[in-house]
């Protein structure tokens, strides 16, 4: 397997900027991602590493080693594209196969690769069916097969599983996780659904407009965002943001709400936005808790808990609570906030106002 490095690599196409600068380490083994909005450059790394795309400036480094301008072939790297390209006249056989007869394995070889790998994707009574016999999830795996089958030194997967209905993505999602286990190979995924890259990866990477964001395991991007960008895109419900400025250690809403300044915020200036997610909220919170007075909105039902919007000035605030919740629209509320699991943001640069106690751990994510 293989170790990949990006060392300052910038890939500009006419006057577009696909990827500005960008150095990111992806460890022997390990189960990358890449997340990130439509646009955002994901694709364009991928295709350099690969060696479709030839860098402007920078190099692609697997173990160590420049791959300079080596041919594609040659870095023995398998793709998984969104399209599962099979062969429509072969059978899942002859598309497993064809990478090998490519490469004029023995015969014997091949018939052992293919009983391998298709017994670790559960697909043995599927080998003597052609494409279009098969369903969205069983083409997808045998189109991973294809690339497992070669045993190359990485795997780069562009959404695989993007053509998917929802049910059959949660079910690839896990056995994308076990085949890793499994393998112990080293996965490059890309991807624009953060829910993905939170349940797969061991670290990801966030990318906008061709600039990494940050670096870190799903954990430390979740609980210590970089910026308000990685706030308010990695997670399921979008973090809440409201307008706020300190004035002698308080926090004061641009809405009216008072609430203490969190640690290593004292002495934060110019506009501010106060961020807390929807699981860090509670409904009729009592007098002794920070929180922030306001009026029912609307309620979404959604079976295992609730969401609860709430109207605070002109400001709406989402709350996650529990499924049994009894509120109608108008009714007031005090909003509960943990004041240990808020972030406050530069209103203008949208950069994290850091605390003493996570500073260390952001700027270790931000270098991979």
């Amino acid at each position: 397997m293989s170790r990949i490095d990006l060392v300052n690599v910038t890939k500009t196409f006419d006057d577009v900027v696909a990827i500005r600068d960008l150095s990111l380490s992806v460890e022997d083994g390990s189960f990358f991602v890449l997340v990130g909005p439509s646009g955002a450059g994901k694709t364009t790394t991928l295709r350099v590493i690969a060696g479709l795309e030839v860098p402007d400036r920078g190099d692609v480094l697997f173990d160590g080693q420049p791959a300079g301008r080596t041919a594609p072939a040659a870095r023995d790297v398998a793709m998984v594209f969104q399209s599962y390209a099979l062969y429509p006249k072969q059978t899942a056989r002859g598309n497993l196969a064809s990478p090998l007869r490519a490469r004029r394995l023995p015969a014997d070889e091949i018939d052992r690769r293919i009983a391998e790998v298709a017994a670790l994707l559960h697909i043995e009574h599927l080998l003597d069916r052609r494409p279009e016999q098969l369903s969205g999830g069983e083409q997808q795996r045998v189109a991973l097969g294809r690339a497992l089958v070669r045993s190359p030194r990485a795997f780069l997967m562009d959404e695989p599983l993007t053509n998917l209905d929802v049910k059959l993505r949660v079910e690839m999602r896990a056995e994308l996780t076990r085949i890793h286990n499994t393998l112990g190979a080293t996965f490059l995924y890309v991807t624009n659904d953060q829910v993905e890259a939170m349940s797969m990866a061991d670290r990801l990477a966030v990318l906008n407009q061709g600039v990494i964001q940050q670096v870190g395991t799903p954990a430390e991007v979740y609980d210590h965002p970089a910026n308000r960008f990685v706030a308010t895109f990695i997670g399921s419900s979008r973090m809440n943001l409201l307008g706020c400025s300190v004035d002698d250690d308080v926090l004061v809403g641009d809405a009216g709400w008072k609430l203490p300044v969190p640690d290593g915020a004292r002495g934060a200036s110019g506009k501010l936005q106060l961020g807390v997610r929807a699981e860090n909220l509670s409904l009729d919170a009592p007098a002794d808790v920070p929180g922030l007075d306001g009026v029912v909105y609307a309620v979404e039902p959604l079976g295992d808990r609730c969401l609860v919007d709430v109207e605070v000035g002109d400001e709406i605030v989402r709350v996650k609570t529990g499924p049994d919740v009894d509120y109608e629209a108008g009714r007031p509320v005090r909003v509960g906030v943990d004041m240990d699991r808020v972030h406050l943001f530069d209103a203008v640069s949208g950069e994290a106002v850091r605390r003493r106690s996570t500073a260390a751990t952001d700027r270790a994510g931000a270098t991979g």
